[in-house]
């Protein structure tokens, strides 16, 4: 099993610490239906509704978290190569999906963007149900645990998103650096077609407007991903703004 670094494993621990409690308190509200009113229903409407909200997003956050662990031992290795970096790396990538080791693309960044807005608005739905009931018994106390526990993963999640989004900046600078990369290479195609005999130049200039093509494709790819990258990293610091504010 691959280890996580430090940041990961922190938010790993909140991410399935909150899931726990969410589906403890949840198996107990179960034996409980029979002294609903329309406020528990709610309550219990909207606990449903996150709990469904935390199960979509799990995967791409630990996505995220293993894309970054990944990286990271990579990025280690780069810097220094010792043995135990190498290890360290060997480890990361052996059982690594390869779903783990990809660039994040645009699909998957709006994905995990469209899975955490509907997990911030079941969130939001669950604290305005704790709101509405009576205090001072059983049902609202437990009401509070869940509204607590939500908020532990939610802050894991939050944290979960914003290493994507981190990571999916780098990924489109990294995008970025190819392009820089190809024009070079275009140059010298240039140069060649330019000197090419008249058999051969409009083979090598149809190679050229290829190659130009599809660098044009990776920078535009790069540049939205880069923008997504960056509302992403911002709505994230929002999230956890507005849950450390409970």
């Amino acid at each position: 099993m691959a280890r996580t670094n430090v940041i990961d494993e922190y938010v790993l621990a909140r991410l399935h610490l909150g899931m726990k409690i969410v589906d403890a308190i949840k198996v107990f509200f179960k034996g409980r239906k029979a002294a609903v009113n329309t406020a528990l229903s709610a309550s219990m409407a909207a606990d449903n509704a996150f709990s469904d909200a935390l199960d979509a997003i799990s995967p791409y956050s630990k996505l995220s978290i293993r894309r970054d662990a990944i990286s990271t031992a990579l990025r280690n290795l780069e810097e220094k190569m010792t043995q135990a970096r190498l290890d360290e790396y060997n480890e990361q990538i052996r059982d690594a999906d390869p779903a783990e080791v990809a660039a994040y693309s645009r699909a998957e960044l709006d994905a995990h963007t469209a899975a955490i807005e509907a997990l911030d608005a079941a969130f939001d739905a669950v604290t305005e149900s704790v709101a509405n009931l009576n205090s001072g018994n059983e049902i609202y106390d437990l009401s509070v645990a869940f509204r607590e526990a939500s908020r532990e993963a939610y802050v894991g999640a939050a944290m979960a998103y914003l290493i994507a989004a981190r990571r999916a900046e780098i990924d489109a600078a990294k995008g970025n650096l190819l392009v820089t990369k190809n024009r070079k290479e275009e140059m010298i195609l240039q140069i060649s077609a330019e000197h090419a005999d008249e058999a051969s130049r409009a083979v090598k200039y149809a190679k050229l407007a290829a190659a130009i093509a599809k660098t044009d494709e990776i920078e535009a790819d790069a540049e939205l991903l880069r923008l997504r990258a960056i509302a992403a990293s911002s709505k994230a610091e929002v999230f956890l703004a507005k849950a450390n504010r409970l």
